[in-house]
């Protein structure tokens, strides 16, 4: 799909002609609707925010976005640059640049990020650092209106917790539960939970 590495080959394999996107029904399997044809060239992140809009990344475009959040408020969209630049970026509901997430110099680089989640409550931005096996969190002002959160010279936000455990070998995708405080993981397409998160790992 990718010949030299990093182009996606548009003109051999071109646009899926197929609906990529369904609405299944959870107690019948039935599909409801169906949609997005001759749209997408290798969708891969999907999420909805707080007013049912759906957002997707799609890698076979511009910089192989892995995956995308939004918060509940609506006006600060993250975008997981995974596969390019190892890093999440913020944009405002306009598509204002605010600022980028990556690891300091001194730490262990990010290495293709693939998924990722807002804690809300704790001002937190936590993404599955996939090839490393481990989940990085980072401290964000997420619902502050004026986009003027507190970052370091870089315009980067600070690393509060990294999240990590001998069996995460490559953690392909994550979702917090805020009711019980554990991380359910897919890795290596198979669906675990831990309960070695707490509160104070976070909060720190």
């Amino acid at each position: 799909s990718f010949p030299d590495g990093r182009n996606f080959d548009k003109t051999k394999f071109g646009v899926i002609p197929d609906n990529t996107i369904l609405t299944v029904s959870t107690h019948t399997g039935q599909i409801i609707e169906q949609w997005g044809n001759n749209t997408f060239y290798m969708p891969h992140g999907l999420a909805v925010d707080s007013e049912e809009n759906l957002w997707l990344t799609d890698v076979g475009v511009h910089q192989w976005a892995t995956d995308v959040v939004v918060a509940n408020e609506g006006s600060k969209i993250y975008v997981v640059d995974g596969y390019c630049n190892a890093r999440i970026v913020k944009f405002d509901s306009k598509g204002k640049f605010l600022k980028e997430y990556s690891m300091p110099e001194d730490e262990q680089p990010l290495l293709i990020p693939h998924s990722i989640v807002l804690i809300e409550a704790l001002d937190r931005v936590c993404v599955a650092d996939r090839e490393n096996g481990r989940i990085v969190c980072f401290d964000d002002e997420i619902n502050n209106d004026d986009g003027d959160d507190e970052t370091n010279e870089n315009n980067q936000s600070q690393v509060k917790a990294i999240i990590d455990h001998p069996l995460m070998r490559t953690v392909y995708a994550i979702h917090y539960d805020p009711i019980k405080l554990i991380y359910y993981e897919i890795i290596n397409f198979t669906f675990n939970k831990y309960f070695s998160l707490n509160r104070s790992s976070l909060c720190s």
